[in-house]
């Protein structure tokens, strides 16, 4: 489970035993949303300042995607794992291919 919010920290918890699995302090702005792939080892993000995120957590690493217009409001991965899905304030949708 993420938890994230205003506090510009995104944390990730097991939802067997709640332990804190890793979070990332590396945004400058509120998060807005969030969504893991299939297989729980990627997290996307999208912040207020206009970034999605994509969280590897396998890897301990961090790839920027940047929306052009608008608020991110709602982020995801494709049933493939290999596509990160985000869509603004202004009803804008952007695909970005992984592999």
């Amino acid at each position: 489970m993420a938890l994230d919010g205003s506090g510009k920290v995104v944390k990730v918890y097991s939802t067997a035993d709640t332990s804190l699995q890793y979070k990332s302090k590396k945004y400058t702005d509120w998060i807005t949303a969030d969504g893991f792939s299939p297989d729980g080892a990627k997290l996307a993000t999208a912040d207020r300042a206009g970034g999605q995120h994509l969280w590897d957590a396998k890897e301990n690493s961090l790839k920027k995607f940047n929306i052009e217009s608008g608020l991110p409001i709602s982020t995801a991965i494709a049933h493939d794992g290999n596509t990160v899905i985000g869509c603004d304030s202004k009803s804008k949708v952007r695909f970005w291919r992984l592999k």
